[in-house]
């Protein structure tokens, strides 16, 4: 799917928000919104979702998916099926990639990176 992107917490392993201390989950979710903020500047979707899940990998990340204007399932939970829509063209993965980075700042570091 066009956009989809994951928030991974790389300062040590935690399965959940909650086992973060409040400053370093502030980080978390500021790194959250802020690829929430980037995908909706530069793809314009209809709805973001952002998803914390952890049932099969136990480490904190976040899903963060640009539902597109034209959407299979309008209104419904995100189909994961539709997330194998077929190979992303690489220079668009490259563009937007390129922009994240420079929303996150000139490094790419998230904010648990930058304290």
């Amino acid at each position: 799917m066009r956009g989809y992107c994951w928030v991974i917490w790389r300062d040590g392993h935690v399965c959940e928000p909650t086992d973060l201390d409040p400053a370093d989950a502030q980080l978390f979710f500021a790194d959250m919104l802020t690829v929430g903020r980037a995908l909706q500047d530069l793809l314009e979707p209809a709805k973001l979702n952002y998803e914390i899940l952890g049932n099969k990998v136990p480490h904190l990340h976040a899903h963060v998916v640009p539902r597109p204007v034209v959407d299979p399932h309008p209104g419904g939970a995100l189909p994961w099926t539709y997330l194998d829509d077929g190979c992303p063209d690489p220079g668009e993965v490259h563009a937007l990639a390129a922009h994240l980075r420079s929303r996150l700042g000139e490094t790419g570091d998230p904010a648990s990176e930058r304290r």
